[in-house]
């Protein structure tokens, strides 16, 4: 039954006008749905059609690579940042110093050999495509991020360093070397094959450390840019292992952890994420309800949706001290700050004013007052909310804190890609 506080609290609203025509979920303007600087810095071509559910965008993404799909505002900078680097090594390709580093590529792999002369490049293509083939017996070893060893023979040893010579290009380009984007991951490839393999290292110029929205939500910290080094530096069984090490540190219980680490879906990179967030939090009560609901996740799309949702709670508590974390029901976890006050973040694009939204609020509310949770109520939004969302939200009792990451953009996307030159090893 509803607390009486809340059945009031509707009652007061109907009766001031707080009742809004709900909203229809459809296409919005490319100029509403996409920041300006990323527009201006994406190499590729974002299409004017943009679909918005009632929550979140819907885009795609053109180049000469191929057509791309995104959802989320926060997905399309990672997107934008993934097909400027595709792009970019797709012109470094065309250039005498990879052909010659494809040519030692090649005659350091043993396979090929007859197309060196005429097709160097064409050649490290179909050498990257045929790695794990070629190293067939430690390939399931190195998918599970397992890359160390007293035991190492030449191949490992060999494919070891492939891995860590893509990271470092990952890092150096500023995107996820965990990307679930092919494209992406075959083009890294090549590049890092021929850099590996060729016996020469092609250095971007202006490296982009701080890639995700870490680097906006607690810039307070060193954080970002230590982490960034060390996903860098670090073999994906290793970087889980830390991982691992860092949540145990703070009291979370061993079997969620385990739980959560294990996931596959959850690319090392976003669980190292989550982890530091939470970390950076301090003494926060209740930090297993948020990493159950990531351990749960059941896409590389929504682990990834979690790790920016623990960022987010990470940025409120340097602004609003949180005290603890509430489970409120069916996975739902809100915020209680210090001063009594409710908080839920949420990685949203674009708020309508719909039915299911409307039952969604009122529901949350009689789970908050269930649990005993009263006082002021804020909700913090990754992008904006329409005006009806924000007249409903604000007569249901939510204070709406939107555009969490509108002024920290040019951190999260850095849309421009730096130029690339060659360097002997």
């Amino acid at each position: 039954m509803m607390k009486l506080g809340y059945v009031l609290l509707t009652i007061f609203a109907a009766s001031n006008g707080f009742a809004q025509e709900y909203e229809t979920a459809g296409e919005i303007p490319l100029s509403n749905a996409v920041p300006e600087s990323l527009l201006a810095g994406s190499r590729g071509t974002i299409s004017e059609s943009v679909y918005n559910d009632g929550m979140l965008n819907s885009y795609v993404v053109t180049a000469p690579q191929g057509e791309f799909k995104v959802t989320s505002v926060h997905g399309l900078c990672k997107l934008v940042r993934e097909v400027n680097a595709i792009q970019e090594i797709a012109v470094l390709e065309k250039t005498e110093a990879f052909s010659d580093s494809a040519v030692e590529a090649v005659k350091n792999l043993g396979k090929g050999a007859a197309h060196i002369v005429t097709e160097p490049v064409e050649a490290v293509k179909n050498a990257t495509e045929g790695v794990k083939e070629v190293f067939r017996d430690i390939g399931d070893r190195i998918d599970r991020g397992d890359e160390s060893g007293d035991t190492e023979d030449g191949s490992l040893k060999s494919l070891i360093g492939f891995s860590k010579t893509k990271r470092r290009y990952g890092y150096e380009f500023g995107v996820d070397v965990y990307s679930n984007n092919e494209t992406l991951q075959k083009y890294l490839d090549q590049i890092a094959w021929a850099g590996f393999s060729g016996n020469v290292m092609f250095n971007v110029a202006a490296t982009v450390a701080t890639s995700g929205l870490a680097g906006a939500a607690i810039s307070v910290t060193n954080y970002t840019v230590a982490l960034e080094e060390i996903i860098r530096d670090t073999t994906p069984g290793d970087l889980r292992e830390l991982t691992r090490e860092r949540l145990l540190e703070q009291g979370l219980e061993e079997d969620l952890v385990n739980l959560f680490v294990r996931n596959s879906e959850m690319s090392p990179r976003h669980q190292a994420y989550m982890a530091g967030a939470l970390m950076v939090m301090g003494d926060v009560e209740g930090k297993q309800f948020l990493l159950r609901r990531a351990a749960n996740s059941k896409s590389y799309e929504e682990s990834f949706d979690r790790q920016v949702q623990a960022q987010m709670y990470a940025h409120i508590n340097s602004k609003t001290p949180i005290k603890r974390f509430v489970s409120v029901g069916d996975s739902r976890v809100v915020a209680e700050a210090q001063d009594g006050t409710v908080i839920l973040a949420a990685t949203v694009d674009h708020l309508l004013w719909t039915e299911n939204l409307d039952k969604l609020m009122q529901f949350k509310n009689e789970r908050i007052e269930e649990h005993g949770l009263g006082g002021k109520r804020m909700l913090w939004l990754t992008g904006n909310a329409s005006e009806s969302a924000h007249a409903g939200l604000e007569g249901l009792g939510w204070d709406i804190r939107p555009r969490l990451i509108g002024d920290y953009l040019d951190t999260l996307c850095s849309p421009a890609v730096p130029e690339v030159s060659l360097e002997s090893n």
